[in-house]
This record gives structure tokens, sequence and C-alpha cells, in this order.
């Protein structure tokens, strides 16, 4: 109960405000408490320009405030780039090519509220925990790189500055292709995306993930060769993530994934095969589902979490 007696708002009157910004597009929201998207709209995402961006997010914040009910408690930003969440800054998104980017304070004194940053995987995979009523999760986003979360008692695991879960720069093969950050054999050189198209490419195979996908799918040697090192980097991912964080629940999504669902069931052999932890076996590995809303979502649930009136 509120002071004097009134009864407290329910989660359909708790509104935040959340906002998910991506190398392309800019997606904007009003959720309620429960998560569902009352209102959304989408722009291009300014890139280069910090300004035009905190100006875009302004403008949709308005927008999206300008059709009465309560007003939003809070606002969660998801955004694409390594953060520095103590000082409420975006460290660096080549995405968005923005280095040392102020957020949090000129986005809270522009819109009046409160404003959560978080980490656009991140903010999916909490998205993804809460859409699957789960407190202990792993979400595992396969797209032109490899994008991974990791939910412990539902709340993020993000490290000192937000910066936990770089998963994908993890060493897989130490004689493996080198990554655009560096990293020599890392998962994202040989299970995302744009790393599978770069060898494709330097090995005559095709162009792009789709052609190397459809010289596997016509019983390609080197493809399926490329291919099968992806399964099995996707396994032993898998394993290592069941390993380190003990999850309930593991989802997998991204395009990549999408186009080629076989990485699901490479995922659920990293749990069956794992010999530590029988009781292990029977964790479910499952399809995201909340698609291009994951990062929306997480961003509604970490204003919500920040709120002056948090989520129960």
């Amino acid at each position: 109960m509120m002071a004097g007696g009134e009864p407290s708002p329910g989660p359909e009157s708790r509104r935040v405000l959340a906002f998910d910004v991506g190398g392309t597009h800019l997606r904007g929201a009003l959720c309620d408490g429960k998560g569902a998207l009352l209102r959304r709209t989408r722009a291009s995402a300014p890139r280069g320009d910090g300004t035009a961006l905190l100006d875009a997010v302004q403008t949709m914040a308005e927008e999206l405030s300008s059709g009465g009910g309560p007003r939003p408690l809070a606002a969660g930003l998801a955004l694409a780039g390594l953060l520095d969440l103590p000082r409420g800054r975006l460290a660096v998104s080549p995405n968005l090519e923005l280095t040392d980017l102020d957020v949090t304070g000129p986005l809270e004194r522009r819109l009046a509220l409160p404003v959560a940053l978080v980490n656009d995987v991140n903010a999916a995979a909490l998205g993804e925990a809460w859409a699957a009523g789960c407190d202990h999760l792993v979400a595992l986003f396969l797209g032109s790189g490899v994008g991974f979360g990791a939910v412990a008692g539902g709340r993020l695991i993000e490290g000192l500055r937000g910066m936990a879960g770089e998963a994908g720069h993890l060493i897989y093969d130490r004689d493996g292709p080198t990554c655009p950050a560096g990293c020599v054999g890392c998962y994202d050189s040989v299970l995302g995306g744009q790393g599978l198209a770069r060898a494709a490419s330097d090995q005559g195979i095709a162009d792009d993930t789709a052609g190397l996908l459809a010289a596997y799918r016509a019983g390609g040697q080197a493809a399926g060769e490329l291919v099968g090192r992806a399964l099995e980097a996707m396994t032993v991912l898998t394993r290592l993530a069941v390993n380190m964080f003990d999850p309930q629940t593991i989802v997998v999504g991204g395009g990549l994934a999408t186009h080629l669902p076989e990485l699901l069931d490479a995922a659920r052999l990293g749990v069956t095969a794992n010999p530590i932890g029988s009781g292990r076996t029977g964790l479910p590995v499952l399809e995201a589902r909340l698609g291009d809303d994951a990062g929306l979502v997480g961003a509604a649930r970490r204003a919500l979490m920040a709120s002056p009136a948090k989520p129960r």
C-alpha cells in the first residue's frame, strides 16, 4: 500500500521507455511493468554524431510519451558497443562510429527521467530471461558475430564496467583466423557470420554467408568443413557456458541461427555430452522467442529495475 492507504500501482500502470540502438536502426517503445510493448516506433540510427543520437532518442521519447496515460518512471537504453557503466558512457561502438560518448547524464537531463544504460546483447539476454520467466539464463546470439549474455538471480552478469560476457573473443583455435578486433582463432572468427564469410571468400567457396550455406546444403566438401567447424565451436562454447554459469535455460537466436538451425542441435549436444554434472542433461536449449524485440524488452526491464517503483 502507498502512504494514505492508497493501493500501490499495478504492473500495467508502471510504464517505462525503452530504446535499442543498433548499427542501423534506433527502436523505441513505451512498455508496461509486465514487458508489454504498448507503443513502438523506429528510425535510422545516426552514425558518427553523438549529439544527433541523443537528439534522436529525445525526439522518440517525446513521441512515445505524447499519447496520454501515466508518465513513464524511467528509460532504458540498449547500445551496441562497449560501455563504461559506472561513468554512464559509451566507451566505443564501431557500428555507430562513436567513441567516449557521455550518455546517461545528458539523457537524464533531456528526458527528466532516470536512464539505465545496458549493452544491446545483454539487454536481449535480459529480455529473453524475462519472457521465459527464468532467473538463470544464458543467451547465445549468432549473427555477424557471436553475442553472449548471462543472467543470474534475475540480474545480468556485467562485470565492473559492463564489459563482461565477450565470449565471442574467447579463443577457440589458436591456429585459427584473426578477427577484426585482433583476436586469433576466437569464436567470432570461426562461428560468427562475418568470420565464416571471410573464410568462405578466402577459400573461393562463396562471397558471403548465404553463398556458404548454399554450398553446404549442396554437399560441398570445403563448405561442409567450414560449417562443421562452426557447429563444433558452438558445442564447445555451450559446454563452456554451462560449466561457467550453471543456467536454468539456454536460448539461441540471431540471423545465422535462423538460417543454420543445426546450431541449435550443436548447442544441445554441448549440454548432453557434458561429462560434468549429470543433472544438467535435462537443461533446456530453446530458440530465442522475442526476435528483434528482445533488446527493447530487456531495456524496459533494466529501466524498471532502476525506477523508483521497482518491478515485483
